[in-house]
């Protein structure tokens, strides 16, 4: 192939990418549904090394859990996830490896909402089973690594529940933004924690990422410093941008060191600016729309 068909072929590859994008683009601005509500109802108040997150902080905080004795309403929590719809969750696709699925799907559950797993009580947390996974058609580990989940039921949308704004296609973070991670993850005794978690994490420089990690733009480093990081049962939650008037969900929790808050060695997520066109088709059945910023 010589030079003049090379550039015509990314002409057309450039001239097709930019047709989709605008296509999904005019979609969601014609789509008639209302935005869904963002927000946290507490503005003043898999983690490693943080601090209690405060009741409320997070209402979009989804927590995924595999039943152990539901009459006495027993959970194991092994992931986590975000609440982008009144009826959608975003979370990361190795949550649900194929053995996991076969063997424990029926016994899935999500609380929303929830702030101590051990008290129920506590704050208003709903509980709903899991009736679709839908994981991205490109899935690969270090590469593409979400799902959406669809609830067998929506959450109520006057009654507290707030999701997080999504970035607009393509967004740039820039290193040394300061991002929070939460979750009900390790702590530094290893030990699961059943009250939420949050951490603040720098993003690190996709150029320093690509030399330490990872070259894809699928993708974001953040944290690397020591004892403050994301860890296992934290995976498919969100790291989050401090917006105006809401949380933006920059990342999902995908992956990090062999040993959790490891000095330069920070936690790997997916960069969702660059799936937002996949989860807009992928929530059409929703009541509102997710809020994607523009």
């Amino acid at each position: 192939m010589d030079l003049l068909e090379r550039t015509i072929d990314l002409l057309i590859l450039f001239f097709c990418s930019s047709v989709a994008f605008g296509d999904w683009v005019d979609d969601y601005k014609k789509d008639e549904r209302p935005l869904c509500p963002t927000g946290s109802e507490n503005e003043d108040r898999r983690i490693y090394g943080g601090k209690h997150a405060g009741v409320g902080t997070f209402p979009f905080a989804v927590g995924i859990l595999k039943v152990v004795h539901e009459k006495v309403e027993l959970y194991n929590i092994f992931c986590a996830g975000s609440m982008i719809t009144d009826l959608h969750v975003l979370t990361a696709s190795h949550c649900f490896k194929p053995e996991r699925v076969t063997r424990y799907w029926n016994t899935m559950r999500v609380t929303i909402g929830d702030y101590d797993i051990e008290d129920p009580n506590e704050v208003k947390s709903y509980l709903r089973k899991i009736h679709k996974l839908n994981k991205h058609p490109e899935e690969r580990p270090f590469m593409v690594d979400l799902a959406i989940l669809t609830l067998d039921e929506a959450i109520p949308l006057d009654e507290g529940i707030r999701m997080p704004v999504l970035p607009p296609f393509g967004r740039k973070l820039d290193g040394g933004t300061i991002c929070t991670v939460w979750g009900w993850g390790l702590t530094p005794d290893y030990d699961l924690s059943t009250i939420m978690l949050k951490v603040d994490v720098p993003i690190i420089s996709a150029e320093d990422c690509k030399n330490i990690h990872i070259s894809s733009k699928n993708m974001i480093c953040a944290g690397g410093k020591k004892g403050e990081d994301s860890c296992q049962g934290d995976s498919g939650g969100s790291l989050l941008l401090k917006e105006e008037n809401a949380y933006c969900l920059v990342g999902v929790v995908s992956s990090g060191p062999e040993l959790c808050g490891s000095e330069g060695e920070p936690g790997i997520y997916v960069n969702v600016s660059r799936f937002t066109d996949w989860i807009y088709e992928n929530t059409k059945g929703a009541t509102c729309k997710p809020h994607i910023l523009q």
